[in-house]
Protein backbone atom coordinates (compact mmCIF):
# COMPACT_ATOMS: atom_id res chain seq x y z
CA UNK A 1 0.00 0.00 0.00
CA UNK A 2 1.38 3.34 -1.06
CA UNK A 3 0.72 6.34 1.19
CA UNK A 4 1.64 9.97 1.36
CA UNK A 5 0.66 11.98 4.42
CA UNK A 6 -0.07 15.68 4.63
CA UNK A 7 -1.01 15.66 8.27
CA UNK A 8 -1.22 19.42 8.64
CA UNK A 9 -4.09 19.34 6.11
CA UNK A 10 -5.52 16.16 7.52
CA UNK A 11 -5.21 14.53 4.07
CA UNK A 12 -3.64 11.22 3.09
CA UNK A 13 -3.02 9.48 -0.21
CA UNK A 14 -3.84 5.84 0.23
CA UNK A 15 -4.23 3.84 -2.98
CA UNK A 16 -6.19 6.47 -4.78
CA UNK A 17 -8.09 7.67 -1.73
CA UNK A 18 -6.53 11.12 -1.70
CA UNK A 19 -8.58 13.77 0.00
CA UNK A 20 -11.39 11.40 1.04
CA UNK A 21 -11.57 12.80 4.56
CA UNK A 22 -11.61 16.35 3.30
CA UNK A 23 -14.38 15.50 0.87
CA UNK A 24 -16.27 13.72 3.65
CA UNK A 25 -15.89 16.75 5.89
CA UNK A 26 -17.24 19.04 3.19
CA UNK A 27 -20.14 16.70 2.56
CA UNK A 28 -20.84 16.54 6.28
CA UNK A 29 -20.71 20.32 6.48
CA UNK A 30 -23.03 20.51 3.48
CA UNK A 31 -25.46 18.12 5.14
CA UNK A 32 -25.33 20.12 8.36
CA UNK A 33 -25.86 23.32 6.43
CA UNK A 34 -28.74 21.70 4.56
CA UNK A 35 -30.23 20.51 7.84
CA UNK A 36 -30.07 24.01 9.26
CA UNK A 37 -31.60 25.48 6.11
CA UNK A 38 -34.30 22.84 6.13
CA UNK A 39 -34.93 23.53 9.81
CA UNK A 40 -35.12 27.25 9.12
CA UNK A 41 -37.45 26.63 6.21
CA UNK A 42 -39.71 24.37 8.31
CA UNK A 43 -39.63 26.92 11.13
CA UNK A 44 -40.56 29.60 8.62
CA UNK A 45 -43.46 27.48 7.38
CA UNK A 46 -44.72 26.91 10.92
CA UNK A 47 -44.42 30.61 11.78
CA UNK A 48 -46.17 31.49 8.54
CA UNK A 49 -48.92 28.98 9.36
CA UNK A 50 -49.31 30.46 12.84
CA UNK A 51 -49.54 33.96 11.40
CA UNK A 52 -52.07 32.85 8.79
CA UNK A 53 -54.08 31.06 11.47
CA UNK A 54 -53.98 34.20 13.59
CA UNK A 55 -55.15 36.24 10.60
CA UNK A 56 -57.98 33.79 9.92
CA UNK A 57 -59.05 33.84 13.58
CA UNK A 58 -58.86 37.62 13.62
CA UNK A 59 -60.85 37.72 10.40
CA UNK A 60 -63.46 35.41 11.91
CA UNK A 61 -63.78 37.60 14.98
CA UNK A 62 -64.02 40.71 12.83
CA UNK A 63 -66.60 39.01 10.61
CA UNK A 64 -68.62 38.04 13.67
CA UNK A 65 -68.43 41.61 14.93
CA UNK A 66 -69.55 42.95 11.56
CA UNK A 67 -72.44 40.47 11.40
CA UNK A 68 -73.48 41.35 14.94
CA UNK A 69 -73.24 45.02 14.04
CA UNK A 70 -75.37 44.40 10.97
CA UNK A 71 -78.06 42.68 13.01
CA UNK A 72 -78.02 45.48 15.59
CA UNK A 73 -78.17 48.03 12.79
CA UNK A 74 -81.11 46.15 11.30
CA UNK A 75 -82.91 46.32 14.62
CA UNK A 76 -82.25 50.03 14.89
CA UNK A 77 -83.39 50.57 11.31
CA UNK A 78 -86.50 48.54 11.98
CA UNK A 79 -87.17 50.68 15.03
CA UNK A 80 -86.68 53.79 12.92
CA UNK A 81 -89.14 52.63 10.28
CA UNK A 82 -91.66 51.77 12.96
CA UNK A 83 -91.67 55.19 14.58
CA UNK A 84 -94.98 56.28 16.05
CA UNK A 85 -96.82 56.04 19.34
CA UNK A 86 -98.06 52.52 18.73
CA UNK A 87 -94.66 51.25 17.68
CA UNK A 88 -93.14 52.82 20.74
CA UNK A 89 -95.74 51.17 22.95
CA UNK A 90 -95.13 47.83 21.26
CA UNK A 91 -91.42 48.06 22.02
CA UNK A 92 -92.19 48.80 25.68
CA UNK A 93 -92.46 45.90 28.08
CA UNK A 94 -95.90 45.42 29.56
CA UNK A 95 -94.31 45.96 32.96
CA UNK A 96 -93.48 49.53 31.88
CA UNK A 97 -97.15 50.42 31.41
CA UNK A 98 -98.67 52.31 34.33
CA UNK A 99 -102.07 50.73 33.75
CA UNK A 100 -100.46 47.31 34.12
CA UNK A 101 -98.80 48.29 37.41
CA UNK A 102 -102.04 49.72 38.78
CA UNK A 103 -104.01 46.61 37.84
CA UNK A 104 -101.43 44.42 39.57
CA UNK A 105 -101.80 46.47 42.76
CA UNK A 106 -105.55 46.17 42.42
CA UNK A 107 -105.33 42.36 42.44
CA UNK A 108 -103.64 42.44 45.84
CA UNK A 109 -106.52 44.51 47.26
CA UNK A 110 -109.12 42.14 45.83
CA UNK A 111 -107.41 39.12 47.35
CA UNK A 112 -107.31 40.83 50.75
CA UNK A 113 -110.98 41.77 50.50
CA UNK A 114 -112.24 38.35 49.39
CA UNK A 115 -110.25 36.60 52.13
CA UNK A 116 -112.96 37.92 54.51
CA UNK A 117 -115.90 36.54 52.50
CA UNK A 118 -117.96 33.61 53.83
CA UNK A 119 -116.54 30.15 53.17
CA UNK A 120 -119.54 29.20 51.07
CA UNK A 121 -118.48 31.83 48.53
CA UNK A 122 -115.05 30.26 48.05
CA UNK A 123 -116.09 28.86 44.68
CA UNK A 124 -118.60 31.60 44.01
CA UNK A 125 -117.95 35.32 44.35
CA UNK A 126 -114.46 34.85 45.79
CA UNK A 127 -113.33 32.83 42.78
CA UNK A 128 -115.12 35.10 40.30
CA UNK A 129 -113.73 38.35 41.74
CA UNK A 130 -110.20 37.03 41.85
CA UNK A 131 -110.41 35.63 38.34
CA UNK A 132 -111.86 38.85 36.93
CA UNK A 133 -109.24 41.06 38.59
CA UNK A 134 -106.38 38.80 37.46
CA UNK A 135 -107.70 38.97 33.90
CA UNK A 136 -107.05 42.73 33.72
CA UNK A 137 -103.22 42.71 33.72
CA UNK A 138 -102.85 39.29 32.09
CA UNK A 139 -104.67 40.46 28.97
CA UNK A 140 -102.61 43.65 28.88
CA UNK A 141 -99.40 41.63 28.95
CA UNK A 142 -100.66 39.21 26.30
CA UNK A 143 -101.76 42.06 24.06
CA UNK A 144 -98.33 43.69 24.16
CA UNK A 145 -96.75 40.48 22.86
CA UNK A 146 -99.04 40.27 19.83
CA UNK A 147 -97.83 41.03 16.31
CA UNK A 148 -100.41 43.58 15.22
CA UNK A 149 -102.24 46.64 16.47
CA UNK A 150 -105.54 44.90 15.93
CA UNK A 151 -104.59 42.01 18.19
CA UNK A 152 -103.16 44.34 20.82
CA UNK A 153 -106.42 46.32 20.91
CA UNK A 154 -108.49 43.14 21.06
CA UNK A 155 -106.75 42.01 24.25
CA UNK A 156 -107.08 45.47 25.77
CA UNK A 157 -110.83 45.27 25.19
CA UNK A 158 -110.86 41.92 26.99
CA UNK A 159 -109.02 43.60 29.86
CA UNK A 160 -111.58 46.42 29.81
CA UNK A 161 -114.36 43.85 29.97
CA UNK A 162 -112.72 42.32 33.05
CA UNK A 163 -112.77 45.75 34.69
CA UNK A 164 -116.52 46.01 34.15
CA UNK A 165 -117.01 42.44 35.38
CA UNK A 166 -115.07 43.25 38.56
CA UNK A 167 -117.20 46.35 39.14
CA UNK A 168 -120.35 44.27 38.86
CA UNK A 169 -119.08 41.55 41.21
CA UNK A 170 -118.06 44.13 43.81
CA UNK A 171 -121.54 45.64 43.70
CA UNK A 172 -123.07 42.20 44.24
CA UNK A 173 -120.76 41.61 47.19
CA UNK A 174 -121.87 44.90 48.78
CA UNK A 175 -125.56 44.07 48.23
CA UNK A 176 -125.06 40.70 49.95
CA UNK A 177 -123.33 42.49 52.83
CA UNK A 178 -120.13 40.55 52.30
CA UNK A 179 -118.27 43.85 52.34
CA UNK A 180 -118.93 47.55 52.53
CA UNK A 181 -118.64 49.82 49.52
CA UNK A 182 -114.95 50.43 49.00
CA UNK A 183 -114.56 53.88 47.48
CA UNK A 184 -110.83 53.34 47.05
CA UNK A 185 -111.38 50.16 45.00
CA UNK A 186 -114.05 51.78 42.86
CA UNK A 187 -111.84 54.81 42.27
CA UNK A 188 -108.92 52.60 41.32
CA UNK A 189 -111.08 50.64 38.89
CA UNK A 190 -112.25 53.89 37.31
CA UNK A 191 -108.64 55.03 36.84
CA UNK A 192 -107.71 51.69 35.24
CA UNK A 193 -110.72 51.88 32.92
CA UNK A 194 -109.85 55.41 31.78
CA UNK A 195 -106.23 54.45 31.16
CA UNK A 196 -107.24 51.43 29.10
CA UNK A 197 -109.63 53.53 27.01
CA UNK A 198 -106.93 56.13 26.42
CA UNK A 199 -104.43 53.45 25.41
CA UNK A 200 -106.94 51.90 23.00
CA UNK A 201 -107.68 55.31 21.49
CA UNK A 202 -103.97 56.01 21.04
CA UNK A 203 -103.42 52.69 19.32
CA UNK A 204 -106.36 53.22 17.00
CA UNK A 205 -105.07 56.65 16.06
CA UNK A 206 -101.70 55.21 15.06
CA UNK A 207 -102.93 52.05 13.36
Amino acid sequence: MTGISLGWLGIRWLDGEWGIRELGTRELGTRELGTRELGNWELGIRELGIRELGIRELGTRELGTRELGTRELGIRELGTKELGTFKYLKIMLHTDLIVYKKSMDFIVEIYRLTALFPLEEKYGLVSQLRRASVSIPTNISEGVSRNSTKEYIRFLYISLGSVSETECLLEISVRLSYCVAEESLNSELLVIKKMLLKLIGTLKGND
